[in-house]
């Protein structure tokens, strides 16, 4: 009999672990997935990196303005958590080099769509 409570005891305590797994893994799951960005603070990154785009213009501090405003919209995402595929995140801090192209406003919708959208994501493929 009390051998019987043993096993039985034990069968209890690995089904609770194995729930207790679960349920962790859901929530990682869960929580990766559900990192959205809200109207507000994409149309405040838009507003900052048409804003550097505007700077930008100004011949000397183009590259300037174009390497910081990268580097704040890189910390953006990472700060917040947000997934993106790094090859895209480099080629558009390399855009902002170039003159005339509001390279920056593209990465950000970017970014922002890739967040909102699961269809675009599955497209562009993996992640960070």
């Amino acid at each position: 009999m009390a051998e019987q409570n043993q096993i039985e005891n034990e069968r209890a305590l690995n089904l609770a672990e194995s729930r207790k797994d679960e349920g962790a893994s859901f929530a990682e799951t869960n929580a990766s997935s559900n990192r959205r960005i809200e109207m507000t603070e994409g149309g405040l990154m838009t507003g900052f990196a048409f804003c550097a785009f505007l700077v930008g213009l100004i011949p000397f501090l183009g590259t300037i303005t174009s390497g910081a405003t990268w580097f704040i919209i890189y910390m953006w995402a990472k700060t917040r958590g947000l997934q993106y595929p790094p090859q895209y995140m480099l080629g558009g801090g390399a855009g902002g080099l170039i003159p005339f192209v509001p390279a920056h406003v593209a990465l950000v919708w970017f970014i922002i769509l890739y967040n909102n959208n699961p269809g675009f994501k599955a497209y562009f493929g993996k992640n960070v």
